[in-house]
């Protein structure tokens, strides 16, 4: 199965009429307009009601969220590193609520105050500078459920059946240790055991020209992180203040309850179906899950790397796929407007 190269990406916007910076987890069916790529923490829900996708973080957020359900975020600054650490990938909006805010007031943005808000429900007030809130009548800006639907279909279809290496990582001491080798799109079935140790991290090694997908097989529904992940990028250990992106993207279509106890998760996590529990390790990646119920430090590391092509499925949803000429050329989340997120 050959994979999707992001300009594919970059035509399909511009023939829908999007703006051309487009990121991989794309989709020109999910709305009116909306990049997920863009976002450093999205919340999908697991069924139609709002209850179900609620983002409760523990700590600031570097870059901007999308919560299916209500946002209480205590006082949490939002979009914090987007002038130091900036995502390529553009929205118009900086955080999106499908629900309603309730917290303290809080900053949304670095300082600027050109950052913009969209919420569904209610809300109260910010910090200053005050950001500009829409409350638009046209929801359909922002369909999580199209978007649920062609994530559930990328993680649990997708990625499940692509032709994967079984990945057999090596102890150096400290971290469980995978190295990618090849070209491109590489997509590894690691067992759920090399991420349990409490005394050794998974780490992933790769360079410039290759994408690395980790299918987590054998975990269990209520699955923990016990020492961490770690990726070194081009001779270098990605932290909190990498730029340029880190196409490493670990993938658990099967848990429904998701924590780290022990060490920091470097690296973009896709679990459609979990509910994230972590108040006390930092994530340098992005997060795309049910809901998120404590999450601490997270900064706004974003995957820039390849996705499969769509594999077909029996009884495929209308918004499951995103067509091109009748063919199948992307998957991704949401839909957005034409427009630049405002820095």
């Amino acid at each position: 199965m050959r994979p999707i190269l992001i300009p594919a990406l970059l035509l399909a916007a511009a023939i829908s009429g999007q703006a051309s910076n487009y990121g991989p987890f794309s989709c020109a069916t999910c709305g009116n307009g909306f990049d997920a790529s863009a976002f450093n923490v999205v919340t999908l829900g697991t069924s139609s009601t709002l209850s179900t996708g609620n983002f409760t973080p523990s700590s600031d957020i570097g870059g901007g969220v999308a919560v299916f359900g209500n946002y209480t975020g205590n006082g949490y600054q939002i979009g914090s590193q987007m002038t130091s650490v900036p995502n390529p990938y553009t929205d118009n909006y900086t955080m999106i609520v499908n629900g309603s805010i309730s917290t303290n007031p809080f900053t949304v943005g670095s300082g600027s105050g050109s950052q913009a808000v969209w919420v569904g429900g209610t809300y109260g007030s910010f910090n200053s500078p005050q950001p500009t809130v829409s409350q638009s009548a046209a929801a359909n800006d922002f369909d999580f459920l199209a978007a649920r639907t062609s994530l559930d279909n990328l993680s649990t279809n997708t990625l499940s059946h692509y032709t994967a290496t079984t990945g057999t990582p090596v102890s150096n001491g400290t971290n469980y240790v995978l190295t990618a080798t090849g070209t491109g799109l590489l997509v590894y079935n690691v067992d759920a055991s090399y991420f349990t140790n409490q005394n050794l991290a998974f780490q992933v090694t790769l360079v410039t020209g290759q994408s690395v997908i980790i299918n987590i097989t054998n975990a269990s529904s209520s699955f923990n992180f016990s020492k961490g992940t770690v990726v070194v990028y081009n001779g270098n250990t990605v932290t909190a203040n990498t730029t340029g992106g880190v196409p490493v993207l670990f993938n658990l279509p099967e848990v429904a309850s998701l924590s780290t106890s022990n060490g920091s998760i470097n690296g973009s996590i896709l679990a459609p179906y979990a509910t994230f529990s972590s108040a006390n390790q930092t994530i340098d990646g992005q997060l795309f899950v049910a809901s998120v119920n404590g999450l601490a430090e997270t900064h706004d590391q974003f995957y820039n790397g390849l996705l499969p092509s769509l594999v077909s499925v029996a009884t495929p949803e209308p918004a499951t796929f995103l067509l091109f000429g009748g063919a199948l050329i992307a998957i991704g989340m949401i839909g957005r407007k034409g427009r630049t997120k405002n820095q």
